[in-house]
């Protein structure tokens, strides 16, 4: 999974580069409104300044033989509502576009706490790629060195392994660095091996055994600011009261349901790259549409004063392939109680 470059940057003043398609729409909307607010303003403005003007210069004998004028009442009247009306159907349009609507590829729920977010995806670990299982036997005959068994062991897998890797393309189980195992050469020693690895082998053999919907819920939190002078957490971004200890994940070119909500008081799950803010309201679930058109990494905030830990409810979004952002879920998953609990009961 490569890295990319963050959309935000120190010093910035104006918004941060658009990752939906509706965060442009609404940054363009931001822009046409403060250009018919100059417009409105500098007109006036104008006016107030020659009615003035003419007061104190000419002592109100300016335009005296002129009562009433329909036409200027007419159009004072008609064009403040015609921009009102293009302001609103734009808006209107926005936030009909922001429904969810059907044929949502990922769901990630977020609920709000007093002062953390937490977050749950449901993966289905029955729903396994065309090739997924010869790609982890591949990996497992490299992890294992081969050549380093017994000469009476049967080596013909040597070649059907060469065979396996020339047909099938590179999934996202096939992660070599990933992988963490330290083969001692010996087959008595296959069962403590296997449990060094926290990468693609391991996944893909449990998913041979793990069917149906599996869910990941984690807390994601403020990472404090010693912490990130220290360098006691791998982090990229370097934005003060911005890094968390797990982000959200999106994928883009997908449509994204998040479901938002909250266990306490109300909050607000926003991030300006994607142009979405949802409120968290006690008893009830809002759902936003994302659908990111590049991978990356954003930040937001809780935007409802919550309480006096307010300012500690970062939100960090990463942004990745569809494919990746399960095989992570994924991986997660595998880490949890239940998966063991799952695995003693075997």
């Amino acid at each position: 999974m490569k890295m990319i470059n963050l959309v935000s940057f120190w010093n910035q003043y104006s918004f941060p580069d658009p990752m939906t398609e509706m965060a442009g729409r609404l940054y363009m909307y931001h822009d046409l409104v403060l250009v018919v607010l100059v417009m409105v303003l500098v007109l006036v403005g104008w006016f107030l300044m020659v009615f003035l003007a003419g007061s104190f210069f000419f002592q109100g004998s300016l335009n005296r033989f002129v009562v009433k004028n329909e036409l200027l009442e007419t159009v004072w009247t008609i064009v403040p509502s015609l921009f009102l009306g293009v302001l609103g159907y734009i808006s209107l349009k926005n936030l009909y576009d922001m429904e969810v609507g059907e044929n949502v590829d990922h769901v990630v729920k977020v609920t709000g706490h007093q002062w953390y977010w937490e977050y749950r995806y449901e993966v289905n670990f029955s729903v396994v790629k065309k090739g997924d299982h010869k790609e982890c036997l591949v990996e497992w005959m490299k992890m294992t060195e081969l050549n380093s068994l017994k000469e009476d062991e049967d080596l013909s897998l040597v070649n059907d392994t060469n065979d396996l890797e020339s047909s099938e393309g590179n999934e996202a189980c096939n992660n070599e660095d990933s992988v963490l195992w330290n083969s001692e050469g010996e087959s008595e020693n296959f069962l403590m091996n296997i449990m060094k690895f926290n990468g693609s082998v391991l996944n893909c053999v449990a998913e041979l055994f793990m069917k149906g919907d599996w869910f990941l819920k984690y807390d994601s939190y403020l990472v404090p600011e010693g912490d990130l002078v220290n360098g006691q957490l791998n982090l990229n971004s370097g934005f003060r009261n911005q890094d968390v200890s797990a982000p959200c994940y999106l994928a883009f070119n997908k449509k994204n349901e998040v479901l938002v909500s909250t266990s306490d008081v109300m909050h607000s799950w926003g991030v300006s790259e994607l142009g979405v803010k949802a409120d968290a309201v006690p008893g009830r679930s809002n759902s936003l549409s994302v659908e990111p058109v590049s991978p990356g990494v954003s930040f937001g905030n809780c935007y409802e004063l919550c309480g006096e830990g307010h300012s500690q409810m970062p939100v960090v979004v990463f942004v990745s392939n569809y494919d990746s952002i399960i095989w992570v879920i994924k991986g997660e998953i595998m880490t949890t109680e239940s998966v063991e609990e799952f695995f003693s009961s075997i």
